[in-house]
């Protein structure tokens, strides 16, 4: 456990800002590791600003060591964004609906890793209970509506996290780590994303998660009259979650690719 103030890690490009991070964990003692702010901006024209080469590289590398999925899969556990085109958006109540359709499918076809459910899906179809009976509650529906009508900031949240499911016993529950979502506004029409998980394993998770909250951060924009400024997750407990050694060729080769570390 670290005192440290926290590392703020800020760039214009998810990749770079990623490969940045983890290049800072690797040389960092894990038990003395602060919490780290990642932060990314620069949304061209709406788009997530990618470096291709840094994403494949990881990619691959998460293949090549049999993880099961990539990183637009982690992505999509947060938002499904292959459901979605915002040039030609369809009602946002037919991707819900597309989505929970496919949902028992996702779950058979990654039962490993969605055993506990995804991101999107406590998004759309939190579970809560409402006059003694199980009820199924829209968080961004009902963001969406607070916006459109008082736009109170204290409304504007959504959980992730649900203590009668997830304070369990166990030494590695695997979700969900991100605990909360929020959205903020500025005076010129923009919108920004922030997020907080309580840890948060680098080599697997990471980048997908911060392309998934990119591309929710989109779709809130666009349903709210907003465009998307910036996206800011806070991570407790940062880890690489592989030992370093089996991560040395990788933390090179990112290394060769960003030339002292910047974003």
């Amino acid at each position: 456990m670290s005192t440290r103030l926290p590392k703020i890690i800020a760039g214009d490009n998810v990749s770079r800002v990623w490969a940045e991070a983890f290049i800072f964990l690797m040389k960092e003692s894990e038990a003395k590791t602060p919490p780290l702010l990642v932060s990314v901006a620069g949304f061209e024209n709406g788009d997530v600003v990618e470096d291709a080469a840094i994403k494949t590289l990881l990619d691959a590398e998460l293949t090549q060591k049999e993880i099961g999925f990539d990183c637009n899969d982690v992505a999509f556990t947060i938002f499904p964004h292959s459901y979605w085109n915002p040039k030609r958006p369809p009602d946002r109540k037919s991707l819900y609906s597309t989505y929970l359709r496919a949902y028992p499918r996702l779950l058979k076809r990654s039962a490993q890793n969605f055993r506990r459910g995804t991101y999107f899906q406590r998004l759309i179809a939190y579970d809560v209970i409402v006059r003694g009976k199980d009820a199924k509650v829209n968080q961004l529906e009902r963001i969406l509506d607070i916006w459109h009508t008082s736009k109170r900031h204290s409304g504007l949240q959504a959980s992730c996290f649900d203590a009668s499911k997830d304070h369990v016993p166990g030494p590695y529950l695997g979700f969900p780590c991100l605990q909360q979502v929020s959205f903020d506004h500025d005076e010129q029409g923009g919108l920004s994303v922030n997020a907080f998980y309580a840890t948060q394993h680098f080599f697997v998770r990471a980048y997908g998660n911060y392309l998934g909250l990119c591309h929710l951060g989109q779709f809130m924009a666009h349903e709210m009259g907003l465009r998307l400024v910036r996206m800011n997750c806070f991570v407790g407990v940062p880890r690489i979650g592989r030992k370093k050694e089996d991560m040395r060729s990788l933390e090179g080769k990112i290394q060769a690719m960003i030339p002292h570390g910047k974003p």
